[in-house]
């Protein structure tokens, strides 16, 4: 390695990388030498900023060779590489599925579906790759919060009726919105309600889940592309939020 870390920089970009890598030598010193961390996680930097921190670590475990100069400074904190072609793996059907959702608004995708050229990525079994993800016994908390983001049902029956319950108690009609809830998951319904209770708390103004007609405020139907467009917030940030408040 080198004598002096600063050494091994030598250009703003990796400058920056520097002040990343010492918020990430500081967690693995608090964390028994270990970068194992939730992709959402946030540290308040030296100047009051919030630095995302848990993305930074993970694009570096995508990005990085271990034999580089920064993949050998990670290793030396505790970045484990060994999962790094199934992450990789993991990662490709995960955005195929992202595309799925944001395409069919759900991610009820049938066991026998494979990918089309629709996707740039021929022949790839989803349906199996999403059902495989609901059974593992294994998954870690980043994966269950990133397919969370795309409206990943865990438990069909656990499901429904938790949606039967919550609407249940804000009085919506199931069989009205029937075509809207049947493959909508029970996160991305609550964070949805979370995030009109939030614009009528802060913005003063009366948005209601339902019209005059008992039907679903549109944002329910929403991908989270055009939630970002039209309210600038994806379900991503919506679940992320939701999960800060649930702490």
């Amino acid at each position: 390695m080198w004598d002096n870390m600063d050494d091994c920089f030598y250009n703003p970009s990796d400058t920056k990388w520097l002040k990343m890598f010492m918020y990430a030598q500081e967690y693995s010193k608090e964390h028994g030498g270990k970068l194992d961390m939730p992709c959402n996680f946030k540290v308040i930097g030296k100047n009051n900023e919030i630095i995302n921190l848990g993305q930074w670590v993970a694009k570096q475990r995508y990005s990085c060779a271990p034999n580089s100069k920064h993949g050998q400074l990670l290793s030396l904190i505790g970045m484990n590489f060994e999962r790094k072609i199934y992450l990789s793996q993991w990662k490709e059907m995960y955005e195929l599925a992202k595309q799925f959702y944001e395409k069919n608004g759900h991610l009820n995708i049938p066991l026998g579906f494979v990918t089309t050229d629709d996707y740039d990525q021929p022949g790839k079994e989803l349906g199996k790759w999403v059902s495989r993800q609901r059974f593992r016994k294994r998954i870690s908390s980043d994966e269950i919060y990133l397919l969370n983001c795309i409206g990943m049902i865990w438990n069909i029956s656990h499901n429904n009726n938790g949606l039967a319950m919550l609407c249940y108690e804000k009085g919506i009609d199931v069989e009205k919105n029937y075509s809207i809830l049947r493959y909508k998951s029970l996160v991305e319904v609550k964070v949805k309600m979370n995030f009109i209770d939030y614009l009528n708390k802060e913005n003063g103004i009366d948005i209601d889940y339902v019209d005059e007609n008992g039907i679903l405020h549109e944002i329910f139907s929403m991908s989270s592309m055009n939630m970002k467009l039209k309210y600038g917030v994806s379900l991503e940030d919506l679940v992320n939020m939701y999960k800060e408040k649930s702490k």
